[in-house]
């Protein structure tokens, strides 16, 4: 039997989260007051995280943790398998794949695609999850944490929050954006109208900037919102930062990454962004301002609704 959390749950799930943590699945320490963030945002019903007890012959035998977030090229939510832990003694049974076909179900109506995160050298688990249906996609993550971040001075009119007057500027550069290279899937126009709708509704997920330059639009990034276990509470991740070719060389994409990182400055755990393999450029620009890879391959599969 899977099963959401409990109150009576807590000291269990303390015991497996820090069993998960001090193994190899885990790329860096969790301290533990992490664990009990993650408890107790879950039983206050966050919108950003559920927790599930897994249960076998009447015993707990594990939990899996599940995170939202929002994704423009996705058209809606992206729902992660973020953790996935089975007791030793009840390993070999399957449990983790029944834990997968049960997220699956449960989230079907909600999510756009599935995700999953593994580690580049865990190959047992890879091919699992392909055999799943689940495929790799070719971004990778790079992470600076809050408290390794020294703010750098930033130009608070470079950017402010999506209106509703940004609407077709939004549809227009959001096209040009998704027609290059840098998208790995073609993205249908309906799926920018989504986001937008969205962003102005208020979805603690997603976050939608105008870029600036002498007050008109040149650009614009969107910055999907998460909360991990590993890092103890919310990660903000700059999914898409576009400007229009015309203001191009003038510094507003570094301007942005200031401004994004002192935006979000109290109300974060981890900064993050994803890049193509191949873009060497942006990697070492990102590696010089502190950012750190991942060393967790992505892996989606779309539900059949």
């Amino acid at each position: 039997m899977i099963r959401p959390f409990t109150q009576a749950d807590k000291e269990e799930f303390l015991a497996m989260a820090h069993d998960f943590h001090s193994s190899d699945a885990v790329a860096s320490a969790t301290p533990e007051e992490y664990f009990v963030r993650t408890f107790h945002r879950i039983m206050d019903n966050s919108p950003y995280k559920d927790g599930f007890i897994i249960e076998c012959d009447g015993e707990v035998a594990g939990y899996g943790l599940v995170h939202f977030t929002y994704s423009n090229e996705a058209g809606g939510v992206l729902s992660t398998w973020d953790e996935i832990y089975i007791k030793p003694q009840f390993r070999s049974r399957g449990l983790g794949s029944s834990y997968i076909a049960f997220c699956e179900e449960r989230y079907k109506d909600k999510s756009a695609f599935y995700r999953l995160e593994v580690e580049d050298t865990h190959d047992r688990l890879y091919k699992l999850y392909s055999r799943l249906g689940y495929h790799k996609i070719h971004y990778r993550q790079i992470v600076k944490h809050r408290h390794d971040t020294v703010l750098n001075t930033y130009d608070k009119n470079l950017a402010r929050p999506m209106q509703k007057q940004d609407e077709q500027d939004f549809y227009k550069m959001a096209a040009q954006y998704h027609a290059t290279d840098i998208i790995e899937s073609d993205t249908p126009s309906s799926h920018f109208k989504n986001t937008f709708s969205e962003i102005m509704k208020g979805n603690p997920l997603i976050d939608g900037f105008m870029i600036l330059k002498d007050g008109k639009a040149a650009g614009y990034a969107l910055v999907s919102i998460l909360c991990a276990n590993e890092v103890g509470g919310i990660m903000h991740n700059l999914d898409e930062l576009y400007i229009l070719p015309e203001y191009r060389g003038m510094g507003l994409g570094s301007g942005f990454i200031d401004y994004f990182e002192n935006f979000y400055a109290d109300v974060t755990n981890l900064y993050r962004l994803e890049l193509v393999w191949e873009d060497k450029k942006g990697q070492e620009y990102f590696e010089k301002r502190g950012y750190e890879w991942l060393e967790y391959y992505q892996m989606l599969k779309a539900p059949i609704k």
